[in-house]
């Protein structure tokens, strides 16, 4: 029961600190990612309460993986020039955002 209570915690720990880093970065952000031409309420990872997959142990992992690195990618590239859409590779898998005009 112990062991049980101790993994519990930490997941509840390490998903709030991803959770808020998300938040975080994102205000940070989120007027650059505007003046590259995206929309924020389309590119927002915590939207939708999609930050409540930090809590979920190997999705949340990788939820927070992909968020951060297409925040970066968002800030990085216009859309014009990414043609609206932005891919996050990790080995085989390959993750999209795409924004419709």
């Amino acid at each position: 029961m112990r062991i049980l209570a101790t993994v519990l915690i930490c997941n509840v720990v390490l998903g709030a600190a991803m959770a808020l880093y998300l938040v975080l970065i994102w205000h940070k952000y989120k007027g650059t990612v505007a003046e590259h031409g995206w929309n924020t309420d389309c590119a927002d990872p915590i939207c939708n309460n999609m930050w409540l997959l930090c809590f979920v142990p190997l999705l949340g992992i990788m939820y927070y993986l992909v968020a951060g690195e297409t925040i970066g990618k968002l800030c990085s590239i216009t859309k014009e020039k990414a043609n609206g859409t932005v891919t996050v590779s990790y080995g085989p898998l390959a993750f999209h955002y795409a924004e419709g005009e």
